[in-house]
């Protein structure tokens, strides 16, 4: 290949990731506070400034560990006389840090933190690209990464102090290190130690990242059974380089925490464990529930886009030209998308399709292959059109929902309007949209809303002037968190049931539904229709009858029979 050639093709590279920072950085700008931001944000911050690692022990310490030294230029202040430092309590804890300490810097420390989330995500972009282009050639290397830079679902949560994201790229990095490594293996202790550190960090992601331990040990023992050198030697020599990046990886962990407090990744893995198989208030396709096996392939239909669940499939299609000697390069990218996929299925808490972003770059590699593949019409190759037509259509879908991308539903829902008849939860509503609704109540003049908000971020900091929603039918202007409307908490179920039979007359981002109500019956008989709601749910949880829903001093009475 002419190096002008390879220049050029670096350039264009080059150009889709700054497209990828230009419209995560920008779009979160214009978004609130998260619902995991509150703690996590805080937290690294703590952990930079402290090395105590008490505040949120159930996530790993990496990615918040990056917000933290992002915010050091600003001196933030740190409340930790504040009495849930103590308590160890880290909703409070993280008010404390945002809305009292240090209220004032609010919005730009939050961009701040979430810049390394942007730039992480832009490492992702560079490891599928390069993965591509190793495989299947400069072409394809950039078909994959159009597909990853126009991704909604990752441009909405590389650009959040999450975790998701984060796992994705290190897991990916690794598995693609381990691959070139077992191509050109080096047993150098350089070597093995850099790609060591590697997965040392993606486990230090999120507790999900462990998953990277089965999956390159399979692929080192694929390579092994696919490979004609299996003499003891050979083996030996492969498992204990494969042991010592294990080694690696743990001291790495290790550091993250310190080393003093690296027990603490051993308490939260048990503790995620266990929540795995417990499960969580979920919603699917309206129904509620948890430990759905089809929550993420139901989730993925509707959360991905249609032209690159297309490219896929045609990926998918030309496995059957793959020859016997790229078997392992394809097995690669296959099993820990495989792998990864189905392990998500099993596990029982279903929140949000964030969860399987982590299979998602091996399918963005594999799609490649879709541009290099000779489609031939009438003699002319017109695989490069179908892919450029495809990723066209992307691109329209990508700036269409800008600047909301963590509400993006396809339209086989019937696009993000419609997306909370399917999913909730991170899936669209993380309480995003606070500083947006601020927004719009200026630009229609309208000084006062009825407000049922889901989320961390502060409607008194956003100077948004409010009443609660309460729990009967009321007039005015209503601003409803689409969790809060669906239910998320069981509580609210019988509260906005009302509301669920009404259209809204706007939307915040998707996340946030605006009803002008004009009519709406007494607030004594309004009240009283609640309890019996109220009293009929709380007896299904007891698989018992409501028969007494009455008011007794202003409080709902259940009698279940």
């Amino acid at each position: 290949m002419p190096s002008h050639a390879f220049v050029n093709e670096t350039h264009i590279a080059l150009a889709l990731l700054a497209i990828f920072f230009i419209l995560s950085a920008t779009a979160i700008s214009q978004k609130s506070l998260t619902v995991d931001e509150l703690v996590h944000i805080p937290a690294g911050y703590s952990y930079v400034r402290t090395l105590d690692f008490r505040l949120n022990p159930e996530h790993p310490p990496l990615m918040k560990i990056l917000a933290g030294v992002f915010l050091l230029p600003l001196n933030p202040n740190l409340p930790t006389e504040h009495w849930s430092w103590a308590a160890e309590n880290q909703q409070e804890f993280g008010r404390a840090f945002f809305f009292e300490a240090n209220k004032e810097k609010h919005d730009t420390l939050l961009f701040l933190a979430r810049l390394p989330m942007i730039l992480v995500g832009m490492l992702l972009g560079w490891v599928v690209y390069r993965w591509s282009t190793d495989l299947f050639g400069a072409r394809a290397g950039l078909a994959s990464l159009a597909l990853y830079t126009l991704s909604p679902n990752f441009l909405a949560h590389s650009a959040l102090v999450a975790t998701d994201a984060g796992v994705s790229t290190f897991l990916t990095l690794s598995t693609y290190l381990v691959w070139k490594w077992l191509k050109h293996p080096a047993h150098d202790w350089k070597t093995l130690s850099a790609i060591g550190a590697i997965i040392g960090l993606t486990l230090g992601a999120k507790f999900t990242g462990v998953y990277v331990i089965p999956i390159i040990s399979i692929l080192v023992l694929l390579n092994i059974l696919l490979t004609r050198q299996r003499n003891f030697s050979t083996i030996a020599r492969t498992s204990l380089s494969l042991c010592l990046m294990l080694i690696a990886a743990m001291i790495t962990v290790s550091a993250l925490y310190a080393f003093h407090d690296a027990p603490t990744y051993i308490k939260g893995l048990l503790r995620v464990s266990g929540e795995s198989t417990e499960g969580r208030n979920s919603f699917l396709y309206g129904e509620y529930g948890h430990g759905w096996w089809y929550y993420f392939p139901l989730a993925f239909v509707v959360k991905m886009p249609i032209p690159t669940m297309i490219i896929f499939a045609l990926a998918i299609v030309t496995l059957a030209r793959v020859k016997k000697d790229q078997l392992f390069d394809y097995a690669c990218l296959l099993l820990p998308a495989l792998i990864l996929f189905t392990a998500f299925m099993l596990n029982k808490i279903n929140i949000g399709f964030r969860h399987v972003l982590p299979s998602l770059p091996f399918l963005f590699v594999l799609a490649g292959t879709v541009a290099k593949q000779r489609i031939i019409v009438q003699k002319k190759n017109i695989a490069p059109i179908i892919t450029g037509i495809l990723i066209t259509w992307l691109a329209v879908e990508t700036v269409a929902i800008y600047p909301d991308f963590l509400a993006y539903f396809n339209q086989f829902a019937g696009g993000p309007d419609n997306g909370y008849n399917y999913l909730m939860d991170s899936n669209i509503d993380w309480g995003q949209d606070l500083k947006g609704l601020k927004q719009w109540m200026s630009r229609h003049n309208v000084d006062k809303v009825t407000l049922g908000y889901f989320g961390q971020d502060d409607p008194n900091f956003r100077k948004i002037a409010h009443d609660s929603l309460k729990c009967y039918q009321t007039t005015g202007t209503l601003a409803v968190s689409v969790n809060i409307l669906n239910g998320f908490r069981l509580e609210d179920r019988a509260c906005t049931e009302w509301l669920r039979k009404l259209q809204p007359v706007d939307n915040i981002g998707h996340s946030i539904l605006i009803y002008n109500i004009q009519d709406a019956p007494e607030k004594e008989q309004g009240i009283q229709d609640y309890c019996a709601k109220g009293c009929r749910v709380r007896c299904e949880k007891q698989n018992k009858t409501a028969t007494v829903a009455t008011i007794i001093q202003k409080k709902c009475v259940c009698q279940c029979t």
